[in-house]
């Protein structure tokens, strides 16, 4: 609405704003965001092979850092969506506004949704985190087959409760499945890895788009999401054969011992 009532510029400085406003909010926090622990020499090699021993003797660590490899690899189709509001439903900066307000509602509700439906398992957890990242394959291959604005949304919100779903849902399991003492690399991990792919999905968009069209490319990277979350399945549902997944879903102890 801002874009469509004043223009990009003001949009920008609006939404620059408002960081600035949260970084203000942040540094005016007195009371310690964490207690205090003690702390020892970072051994670079040594810190390294234990995390990633670590990730390899954790199936469901691993799990979840496989499935957001896939969420992050399938992710630049988000960058579509203006492409599709100015090319195909020709709704001009005001469509390109809404698209992103259902994305963002869907960002929303998915984590609500994927909570109600984890109800305290690890082994939900996983399955509802996987399920997500076909809903937003689903998603997007609604949007690649819509030609009006409305159908847009109701794509892009179903696409957008998926990935929140999903990227929540991974980042908190990891969190819960990770003890103290390793969850700082884990998180590094992850993130470095999430934007690593998803850097790299963003940088394919563009050429395929050129090379193919942008519903193809869309189709593409939107059946790769499907294809990924039913192997990932796959493998999650033999894991869990092998009695090698954590119950409960709850904080883990300050142990390294995952696996019982």
């Amino acid at each position: 609405m801002v874009s469509a009532a004043w223009g990009a510029s003001a949009t920008l400085i609006i939404d620059g704003a408002s960081f600035a406003v949260s970084a203000l909010l942040i540094v005016r926090i007195r009371q310690p965001l964490s207690k205090v622990m003690t702390t020892r020499r970072i051994r670079m090699r040594a810190d390294t092979a234990e995390l990633w021993t670590f990730v390899r003797s954790t199936p469901v660590v691993s799990a979840f850092l496989r499935l957001t490899v896939g969420l992050r690899l399938c992710y630049g189709m988000v960058g579509l969506l203006p492409v599709y509001a100015l090319d195909r439903f020709h709704v001009g900066d005001a469509g390109v506004g809404v698209l992103y307000l259902a994305q963002g509602l869907g960002a929303v509700l998915g984590p609500f949704l994927g909570r109600r439906l984890v109800a305290g398992s690890m082994r939900r957890r996983l399955h509802a985190a996987g399920a997500a990242l076909a809903v937003f394959g689903v998603g997007y291959l609604a949007l690649a087959q819509v030609t009006a604005l409305g159908p847009g949304m109701a794509a892009a919100l179903i696409g957008h409760i998926g990935v929140g779903a999903c990227a929540i849902l991974a980042l908190n399991g990891l969190q819960l499945a990770t003890p103290d003492h390793i969850r700082g690399r884990v998180m590094v991990l992850v993130f470095g890895l999430s934007s690593a792919f998803q850097g790299v999905s963003s940088l394919a968009v563009a050429p395929l788009a050129a090379s193919i069209g942008m519903p193809d490319t869309t189709r593409l990277l939107a059946g790769l999401a499907v294809v990924y979350a039913i192997v990932w399945a796959i493998g999650v549902t033999r894991t869990g054969k092998a009695r090698k997944i954590v119950e409960p879903d709850t904080i883990h102890e300050d142990t390294p011992d995952l696996t019982h």
